[in-house]
């Protein structure tokens, strides 16, 4: 018989990190939900699995990660104490060797996760060495004694059919540097293409049963994981969890890990072993955009395979709690043009006019007066919102992308700047017209604030200004603006600008596209001597590369284009053929 454990002890880095991250005392000072014995669950899971994550520690203490595969039933349990595993690891992995010098009660840490059904259990416990042995066909048997283990969400594990295939004859061990700090450059495009990785921690405490190891999971989407310019530093945002931070914890006493990257679809894998770094709030943001906190690895060594890997498969759909991927302040554009205002400074709704099904106008009044120029964007903080940041969840099925929002939004403002004796001034009174957006949860939230008591106030934190998206930090007088569906807001801005202040032998061309009743927003435009408009329906056509080289003196014209990436993509490379590069200036929100 095998009673309920009495839970498992935080230990101080577990502890700091929940302090660190406002989740204090959130669990007490022990865990109910980490058992001592493989509960039958678990058992019959592992059997099920042909592939197997497992963190293991080199003669140097160092921890690298593993994936190892096999038919069902290679990973079995002995009674409820023992889990044995029989499998041949595949090219460059370093188990092997681990294993080869291990000494008797090693740390050792597993992972079983099926990506079809975004399940996830961890197994932490020593190796009993006197139960492992080597093949002399390349096989591994390998007998770990459970400690711990404990069932893991399924949030961030992205679907995959993932399965077994033959041996590449091709396969081949490109890089074995397990003392190198820079990683080559096909290590650093796998790192920010992959949606997925293993890592392994360890913690030491001062009693060899307060020691153990961690093997885990990280999702996202595609790129999600960054590496510096240097290639010696990859870098990740930590994604609201369970609030144990097990393998963070880790980390904050012993800082060594270990990172697998695996490509499911050639089959090339990246071994890493490093030192790591959590960091929060300021510092964080310092280095990731928009994240609070996030793990800094210095690459200590690495091994690259590539075709080495015999498990493959496509993803078929990413977790709906996938965040946007966040860039490292090095990768972003440059934001010296975003002026940030003081920390009480704060906008106020005080209007809504709806101009589509979809798209409305609102109305800001601002405690303070700013500087803009038409074409540029205010930044909003609704993080203090009683309506919107309802604190943490664990799980939210109605609005899973509302676990990791920040609460920032940056909109371009739709109005024009007041004009005094020829120069626009300040203005406490701004507007920006906002799409709806059914996943979004802000323009979803003011889209029916109209609804909310009589009392209710919206009154978000204004961080700031910003953006150079704007014709009139340009010399020139000619202008095309491509625009599609609430892409045209700067223009709305811009256009009511020229009115205000026209430059000398302005001519304007504006080709708007949207799709049904949204073609309407162009009714928001004056109609000047020296402006033509050209407004094509989508729901009857597209416009093509042979509409814009028809464009009348457009050789001659800066052109600016907002729109959704892939239609400014689009655009942009139609252009590059026909005029010069440094002419034609994309909408991007740097903040």
């Amino acid at each position: 018989m095998y009673s309920q454990p009495q839970g498992h002890k935080w230990h101080e880095g577990e502890l700091a990190m929940q302090r660190k991250s406002g989740f204090e005392n959130v669990y007490g000072s022990h865990s109910d939900w980490i058992a001592d014995y493989l509960p039958t669950q678990h058992a019959f899971f592992y059997m099920s699995l042909n592939y197997f994550v497992l963190a293991t520690l080199d003669e140097r203490g160092r921890p690298w990660v593993s994936l190892v595969t096999g038919g069902p039933g290679f990973v079995r349990p002995i009674g409820k104490t023992h889990l044995k595993i029989i499998t041949r690891p595949i090219l460059g992995d370093p188990l092997s060797h681990n294993i080869s010098k291990s000494v008797s009660d090693s740390l050792i840490a597993g992972l079983g996760i099926e990506f079809r059904n975004r399940r996830r259990n961890k197994v932490n416990g020593r190796l009993v060495t006197s139960q492992t042995s080597f093949g002399a066909d390349g096989t591994l048997t390998i007998v770990i004694k459970v400690n711990q283990t404990i069932g893991n969400c399924p949030k961030y594990i992205n679907c995959r059919n993932l399965n077994l295939v033959e041996e590449n004859p091709d396969a081949k061990i490109v890089y074995n540097n397990p003392d190198s700090e820079v990683l080559p450059i096909e290590c650093v495009h796998l790192i920010t293409e992959t949606d997925v990785f293993f890592l392994g921690s360890k913690h030491i405490g001062n009693a060899q049963s307060e020691s153990d190891m961690s093997a885990n999971h990280r999702g996202g989407k595609p790129g999600f994981i960054r590496v510096t310019s240097d290639r010696k530093t990859i870098i990740w945002p930590d994604y609201s969890g369970n609030r144990m931070f097990q393998t963070l914890g880790n980390l904050e006493t012993n800082p060594e890990i270990g990172l697998l990257f695996p490509n499911f679809l050639n089959g090339d894998i990246l071994y890493v072993t490093g030192i790591a770094k959590n960091l929060f709030d300021n510092e964080a943001e310092a280095l990731l955009k928009g994240s609070k906190r996030i793990t800094c690895v210095s690459v200590k060594g690495f091994i690259f395979s590539q075709r080495a890997l015999n498990l493959l498969g496509p993803i078929v759909e990413l977790s709906p709690y996938d965040p946007p991927v966040r860039l490292l302040q090095e990768e972003a554009p440059s934001s010296s043009s975003t002026i940030i205002t003081k920390e009480d400074s704060s906008a106020q709704l005080v209007g809504i006019k709806r101009l589509t099904d979809k798209v409305s106008t609102f109305t800001w009044k601002l405690d303070k007066k700013i500087s803009y120029l038409p074409g540029q964007y205010v930044i909003l903080d609704f993080s203090s919102s009683e309506y919107l940041n309802q604190g943490y969840n664990h799980m939210c099925d109605t609005a899973p992308l509302s676990l990791n929002d920040d609460w920032i939004r940056s909109w371009t403002i739709s109005s024009s700047p007041p004009v005094e004796n020829g120069t626009f001034v300040e203005t406490d009174t701004i507007e920006t017209t906002i799409k709806r957006v059914d996943s979004g949860s802000v323009s979803m939230f003011l889209h029916f604030a109209n609804q909310l008591p009589p009392n209710a106030k919206i009154t978000p934190r204004l961080v700031g200004i910003g953006g150079e998206f704007s014709p009139f930090q340009s010399t020139e007088s000619k202008f095309l603006f491509i625009a599609a569906g609430v892409g045209i807001t700067p223009f709305l801005s811009t256009l009511s600008g020229f009115n205000k202040i026209p430059k000398k032998d302005i001519d304007v061309v504006l080709l708007f596209s949207a799709r049904g009743r949204e073609t309407a927003l162009v009714d928001q435009i004056e109609s000047p001597p020296w402006l033509k408009k050209y407004v094509y329906d989508t729901s009857k056509g597209r416009v093509t590369k042979d509409t814009i080289s028809g464009i009348e003196g457009i050789l001659e014209r800066d052109i600016f284009i907002c729109g959704p990436n892939p239609f400014m993509r689009d655009f942009k490379n139609w252009l590059k053929d026909l005029v010069d590069p440094s002419k034609v200036h994309i909408e991007a929100f740097t903040y």
